[in-house]
């Protein structure tokens, strides 16, 4: 049976947002059947001195957590020594793993993660699949992060533009985004959007926020609102080149249609 194989630094029980995406749907396609694998580190994303088991099956899916070093998030440096330790320890792993026919599904943690799924699809004789969050090193240069506004940032990105036109697939979270990778020489059939939260999953996360609150309790959304109009504004380079962002008129009909159904006192906040 052909196999999916996810990679991704973190996957379940770590809580972050890469590693609840990528673990819903491993779960949900391994309880549909499919033969699933994951490739991922020992870390947790709040505590990388974790030392979770590096091998186990989860609900279906074989989870494979290979090594890495454990410098953590608070230092630039150590994470890039992080990144670097994965992606040895990553490449390996799917030696090991992958087969001909194999899917490789390659997520954007750490960054630039399909230049080397697609090395390894290529030397395993295994379709790649580029499951875009955001785009790198673009989103670094909009960051400031040293070095990359330059030459070496070009190079980066023309290796990951490399990966996005060898992919037998692109899933990216935004029409934005897309059309910023078709830019990019990736082929318009190989280009698909699928939003991460639709509007009717977004009422169902909120329906589980308000079941779970008290009378007088705070609801606060820490996200980017982008304004109507074609003003400029930083969200709108981010939501090219990252996560797809909603404008205020969009935040407002998911709000007011949970609002609506809210029978308790409370206040909402963003």
């Amino acid at each position: 049976m052909k196999r999916i194989i996810f990679l991704n630094r973190f996957f379940f029980p770590d809580h972050s947002a890469t590693s609840q995406i990528v673990s819903a749907l491993a779960l949900h396609l391994a309880a549909s059947g499919k033969n699933v694998h994951a490739i991922t580190s020992r870390q947790l994303y709040d505590d990388p001195q974790a030392r979770l088991p590096a091998r186990e099956t989860v609900n279906e899916v074989d989870v494979h957590r290979v090594s890495t070093t454990l410098y953590g998030r608070s230092r630039l440096l150590g994470r890039g020594i992080d990144y670097l330790s994965f992606y040895a320890s990553m490449w390996r792993s799917v030696l090991a793993v992958a087969r001909s026919g194999d899917i490789l599904v390659a997520k954007t943690d750490p960054p630039l993660l399909s230049v080397l799924a697609m090395q390894a699809a290529k030397r395993c004789g295994a379709q790649l699949v580029n499951w875009l969050q955001d785009l790198y090193p673009e989103v670094a240069v909009q960051l400031g992060v040293p070095l990359l506004g330059g030459p070496l940032g070009q190079a980066l990105a023309h290796m990951r533009d490399r990966s996005l036109k060898a992919a037998a697939a692109n899933v990216v979270v935004g029409q934005r985004m897309a059309e910023r990778v078709l830019a990019r020489g990736a082929a318009p059939d190989r280009v698909h959007v699928i939003h991460n939260w639709s509007e009717d999953q977004c009422l169902t996360i909120l329906g589980n926020c308000r079941r779970a609150m008290k009378p007088g309790s705070c609801l606060l959304i820490i996200e980017m609102v982008l304004p109507t109009g074609d003003a400029p504004h930083p969200g709108k380079m981010l939501n090219i080149i990252s996560t797809s962002t909603r404008t205020g008129s969009r935040f407002a009909t998911v709000l007011e249609s949970w609002v609506l159904n809210w029978t308790s006192a409370g206040r909402v906040v963003t």
